[in-house]
């Protein structure tokens, strides 16, 4: 793709640069409003490669804080229970006695009665007995069970001899072996031949990671459509409106939690030398100018949008470089 720039050579002063760089903005991923969705995440919170530069206590300080808000976040709760936390017995009872109409109930809240079945066990019955069997239709959504509810999927894709499906990540690792092997040759394939990252999904790394496919990442490095994708913001045109878009957050963090490398850390310290506040500004004033966002409402929350743009993008990019760190030195 012609325009798009080289990447930067890291020199002593590079990476010098990039260790201040996320040395400053690492820790402000803390204070993103959804905080507590991203623990399960596997391209966000990868605990082996992650444990160098924050520790279990800053995910419990963002749980608790979640967790004791007058409506207790569910996910905070469930980061609790996880890491061995006291809290979260007593913030899950608070939230399964004010629940709202099942109708307004996602799996998140059933997940949290099925931690206090015992202690609520009217609620339990109500909610939880064989919810497959109660409502076929939403029997994903409504086991609170994640494990099983990837497994009955799976199972569904196994029994039907469906295409896998990356996109559910979750899923791949109850397939069938040969199901895996399926998915694994397209998921190979795309990071071969992709130049876009519709194509090649940051759902598609997410299974690549739960599945350790390295070679995925291995391959991504070989395919410069790619890398050119990630850096396309310096060729930009008249339709970019979304900052966010220009360098995916979710395939970088994606790659660098599944295959660490020199090369992810140079893309990255290209993209760290953009101003992503004036690209915000530029990407605002198109807004401003724009048919479909001349309602108020719209422009307003578009303003709060690229206002937080700049600081995501710098602590993501942090993130990833602290991740290939420890690779420049082998």
């Amino acid at each position: 793709m012609s325009g798009v720039a080289e990447l930067v050579e890291l020199d002593d002063s590079t990476i010098q640069r990039m260790d201040r760089f996320a040395a400053e903005h690492a820790e402000s991923v803390f204070d993103r409003p959804m905080i507590t969705e991203l623990f399960r995440d596997p391209a966000w919170h990868s605990p082996e490669l992650d444990s160098g530069w924050t520790k279990r206590e800053r995910w419990i300080e963002c749980a608790e804080r979640a967790a004791n808000e007058l409506i207790p976040d569910p996910d905070a709760i469930s980061i609790l229970r996880s890491l061995g936390h006291p809290l979260w017995k007593e913030r899950a009872l608070a939230f399964v006695d004010n629940l709202p109409a099942e109708s307004d109930m996602f799996s998140s809240d059933y997940e949290i009665i099925s931690y206090v079945r015992t202690e609520r066990p009217a609620l339990a019955e109500a909610y939880l007995t064989d919810p497959f069997a109660r409502d076929p239709a939403h029997a994903t959504r409504q086991d609170p069970d994640p494990k099983r509810r990837a497994e009955r999927a799976a199972a569904w894709v196994n029994q039907h001899d469906l295409q896998p499906p990356l996109s559910e990540w979750a899923v791949i690792p109850w397939l069938r072996e040969e199901q895996q092997r399926i998915a694994h040759k397209q998921a190979l394939d795309l990071a071969l031949t992709a130049d876009n990252f519709i194509e090649l999904h940051a759902d598609t790394l997410r299974a690549a990671i739960v599945m350790r496919w390295c070679d995925i990442g291995e391959a991504m490095s070989g395919n410069p459509a790619l890398t050119n994708a990630l850096l396309e913001f310096t060729v930009r045109g008249d339709n970019a409106f979304d900052p966010y878009a220009l360098c995916d957050q979710d395939i970088l963090l994606a790659w660098s939690a599944l295959t660490p490398s020199m090369h992810v850390a140079r893309i990255t310290a290209t993209i760290a030398r953009t101003d992503f506040g004036s690209l915000a500004a530029e990407a605002l004033a198109r807004v401003h100018h724009n048919h479909w966002m001349r309602d108020e409402y719209k422009r307003r929350m578009a303003t709060g949008f690229y206002d937080r743009v700049d600081l995501q993008m710098k602590d993501s990019l942090s993130i990833v470089w602290l991740r290939c760190r420890p690779f420049l030195e082998s």
